[in-house]
């Protein structure tokens, strides 16, 4: 039987306390893939705990492994020589038939109880009572520990546990490398009151103060940590180095932003150097360019418009003569005229997910009812409909607490009679209040399945 125990350097034997200082057992066991652990604490008055942990490497279920922890228990008390104790464990089966007011029926239970029963009596000044698991969370730790721990073929093994006070990401003293940190103002504005604040409430709502630390929240929801100025030299100087002379494509601005931090001058700085690098100045090979040309769906309307300029393809040249009647350009704004004679602003696809984006973080709305808002607000792009839909599908929010779906997995049958007046559907309504001038408080109604007859009666 391996043992493994959770504690500070705890002697061999303990003095004997005066006859009114009682010390209290708790114990608890339990099994875990066929395998069990036992857990002991034992308490004085003073709250000063004695913890054990046994793991029992051999199969039993939770009603052995809790007896096994009660025996355990007393066969420790009597070596560390505790004197009177009281015993409380959370399982009632073997309290209570330690107590008698259980009978025991397993044959591989009548041993434990019988075991237990005689180091009660050998010991004297024991009482056993039930307790919730409320109260028994340290032994119940200790066994699930035992039960779950692996020795690698030793027999006994010591873990430490430490208590931490605060989590390890909490700066409790934000001191900054300069006085005149950017940091500082946004931290003193976001600890003061509305009224006593600085910065705008537009630039402030951008940044949160998190365990200590300055987070700064893109428009996509997420969080970036907002770094000093020597950090910042530091952290752009590296990426640079290792990015440098890379064909991949991708800003230096962009990879800062993909590493999490933030300062006002990011995108300034990230341009600056990359303008005086010559290798990321240097052409990537022809080899590794993919460039895709993405068409704004709003350029043949205004070429048609303005110049009465048409697409090469004679396909797209009709539908464009064909639709052009519903636009017109004002100020230099491409709008459409809708059936109701409604004037809607025609957006670009980035400006389609803007308002998609900006219109439904407010409220979260379904599909329908975000195309609908959309199009009352005055808002056309061809595809609207269906990137509406798509918008919302993609909204993790509404995934995790959008209305669960009852519908069932197989398809429906209709119920199918030989002949007619065969089956019948019975149903009642009531009850009504107020009732009817006779007194009638329910109504009783019947449909025939064949011919759909339906036949009601008041009661």
């Amino acid at each position: 039987m391996d043992m493994t125990e959770i504690s500070e350097e705890i002697p061999v034997e303990v003095a004997e306390l005066e006859e009114e200082e009682r010390w209290t057992m708790f114990f608890d066991g339990s099994s875990y893939d066929s395998y069990g652990g036992a857990g002991i604490v034992f308490e004085t008055h003073k709250k000063e705990l004695l913890s054990f942990a046994f793991k029992l490497d051999f199969e039993c279920s939770n009603n052995v492994a809790e007896y096994e922890a009660l025996i355990l228990g007393l066969r420790l008390a009597e070596e560390l020589n505790l004197g009177a104790i009281d015993i409380k464990g959370d399982s009632k089966l073997v309290t209570n038939q330690i107590s008698g007011d259980f009978q025991v029926k397993e044959a591989h239970l009548a041993p434990y109880r019988a075991e237990a029963q005689e180091l009660i009596a050998r010991r004297g000044s024991i009482f056993v009572e039930h307790t919730g698991r409320s109260t028994n969370k340290h032994a119940d730790v200790m066994d699930t520990l035992a039960a779950k721990i692996q020795l690698n073929e030793s027999d006994e093994g010591t873990i430490v546990v430490k208590k931490i006070a605060v989590p390890s990401t909490w700066k409790e003293d934000a001191t900054f490398e300069l006085k005149d940190d950017w940091r500082t103002t946004y931290i003193e504005d976001l600890t003061r009151g509305a009224d006593d604040q600085v910065l705008p409430v537009k630039v402030l709502h951008q940044f949160v103060l998190i365990r200590g630390a300055l987070y700064f929240r893109t428009s996509g929801g997420a969080l970036s940590r907002c770094v000093g100025k020597s950090e910042a030299q530091e952290i752009l100087n590296r990426v640079h180095e290792e990015s440098c002379g890379q064909t991949g494509g991708i800003p230096l601005y962009r990879r800062l932003q993909r590493m999490g931090v933030y300062w006002p001058s990011m995108a300034v700085q990230a341009a600056v150097i990359q303008d005086k690098c010559d290798d990321c100045q240097a052409p990537p090979q022809q080899t590794e360019i993919c460039s895709v040309e993405i068409v704004d769906w709003r350029q043949p309307y205004i070429d048609f418009i303005q110049h009465e300029r048409l697409p090469s393809n004679r396909q797209e040249a009709l539908k464009i003569q064909r639709k052009s009647g519903q636009f017109f350009i004002s100020e230099g704004v491409l709008y459409r005229k809708s059936f109701r004679g409604k004037v809607l602003r025609c957006l670009s696809q980035e400006e389609a997910e803007i308002v998609m984006a900006t219109t439904h973080d407010g409220e979260h709305q379904g599909m329908r009812k975000l195309f609908i808002q959309l199009h009352e607000a005055g808002y056309y792009w061809p595809t609207m409909e269906f990137d509406t839909a798509e918008h919302v599908k993609r909204c993790q929010q509404c995934q995790s607490h959008g209305s669960l779906i009852h519908a069932p997995h197989t398809w429906l049958h209709s119920v199918i009679t030989p002949w007619p007046f065969h089956s019948w559907g019975l149903d009642i309504i009531g009850q009504i209040n107020p009732t009817s001038s006779r007194r009638h408080k329910y109504i009783i109604t019947t449909t025939e399945y064949s011919t759909k007859w339906v036949e009601a009666i008041p009661l």
